[in-house]
């Protein structure tokens, strides 16, 4: 019998003529492209592209692990799904933001934000070939512009991406996934396939030696974030009264206004119109409006501005807390930021005593803490907690108060 092996791992035997092949693990590297600034929306937008060390390889699923500087963007949402991909769980993606960890990590001027999410090929479609000398977009990601009126040309947010602790492909974190990437099982009987991950890092360098902070921020890819004059100028404001939530608005804009569409949203991402106000015969001028039933929790608002000539302009995203009632329970939450013992009282305002239910959510939504308490001052102990933002609810028979919880 005559053996020989090909560069392709392939064992060709030829007593008997039968081959076998020993398929070779793909290296699929991903990165962010094509920056995108919006100042009328406050939105900064980046392309996530595939590239592959084999030929005829497709993606299946990926877990979409990264930090940022939490100063600087805020991530919306996972959005323009090329093909048939689209996200999958946890969706919406998991934030966790750490005071601590974005200096001494990352060299971050503010807190470093964590997000964990997942995208998958659906059922519904043929996946994409991912190229091996160019780069195949698959999704995009999108964030809030902490501060548009930064008055800069070149914008080059850091975005880093999360790997295991291999020097040699940027990884830092030891025992943690970080990117992972599976590709499509040529064996219809199966989904997927393992693959070697490696990430190419956004405007930002890697050390290299394993050791905090593993990197720095670098300006390699920048956009131009110069919003500190938009074409439409609108001003616009909030106030959480007793009746519900007004929007007051002014507008320096010299152009012929039809009128104001104005967006409300519990989310920042899906965004539904409450109302329309007409415009006035010269665009300058001051506006208002009041949405008498504003959701629990967080209320985003934004105001579409439509001229007569058909532009649209968005102003800046506003976040006002639900409305309050004169007869509505009211909570106060002390101190916040919490303390270092992670001691927190909470105080409930309620005219009727009643039972209150207290819950805390992470800001994927997910319950961490839920207890029945009577009305009046309660502590609580976090130490169980991670540092981060969370969201602290009460209910009462009355209704339910949330505030913003701040663990450094």
């Amino acid at each position: 019998m005559d053996r020989s092996v090909c560069q392709l791992f392939t064992f060709l035997l030829c007593f008997g003529c039968y081959t076998i092949t020993v398929a070779q693990t793909p290296v699929i590297t991903v990165r962010c492209s094509n920056p995108q600034t919006n100042c009328g929306t406050q939105e900064y937008c980046v392309d996530v592209e595939f590239q592959s060390s084999l030929p005829d390889q497709e993606i299946f699923g990926v877990n979409v692990r990264f930090f940022y500087d939490d100063d600087v963007l805020e991530l919306i949402d996972f959005r323009d799904f090329q093909g048939e991909y689209e996200p999958a769980a946890p969706d919406p993606p998991i934030i966790i933001t750490s005071e601590d960890a974005g200096p001494a990590l990352f060299n971050f001027d503010g807190p470093a934000e964590f997000i964990n999410g997942a995208i998958q090929l659906s059922g519904n479609g043929p996946p994409i070939i991912v190229s091996t000398d160019g780069w195949t977009k698959l999704f995009q990601m999108c964030f809030t512009v902490e501060n548009l009126e930064m008055n800069l040309d070149t914008f080059c947010p850091s975005i880093v991406w999360d790997l295991e602790q291999d020097p040699a492909n940027g990884g830092f974190l030891a025992g943690d996934d970080g990117v992972v990437i599976t590709v499509v099982d040529p064996d219809p009987n199966n989904e997927s396939l393992p693959c070697d991950e490696n990430v190419v890092q956004f405007n930002w360098e890697y050390i290299g030696n394993g050791e905090p902070p593993f990197g720095q921020p670098a300006d390699i890819t920048c956009t131009n974030a110069n919003c500190a004059l938009p074409v439409a100028s609108i001003d616009l404001q909030g106030i959480v009264e007793d009746s519900g939530h007004r929007l007051l608005w002014t507008v320096h804009d010299p152009m012929d206004i039809s009128g104001f569409y104005v967006h409300t949203s519990t989310n920042r991402s899906d965004w539904t119109v409450l109302g329309y106000v007409e415009g006035k015969a010269i665009g300058t001028g001051s506006y208002s409006f009041l949405n008498t039933l504003p959701q629990m929790g967080y209320n985003y608002y934004r105001v579409e501005q439509v001229e007569s000539s058909g532009h649209r302009h968005l102003s800046r995203i506003l976040q006002l807390t639900g409305a309050s009632d004169a007869n509505s329970p009211k909570l106060r939450v002390f101190p916040n930021p919490v303390s270092e013992d992670r001691q927190v009282t909470l105080q409930v305002w309620d005219d009727e005593p009643t039972d209150i239910t207290i819950y805390i959510y992470d800001l994927s939504g997910r319950v961490l803490f839920e207890q029945i308490y009577a009305n009046g001052m309660i502590t609580l102990d976090l130490s169980d907690l991670h540092p981060g933002i969370y969201i602290l609810s009460a209910t009462t028979g009355k209704g339910r108060m949330a505030s913003k919880l701040l663990i450094p």
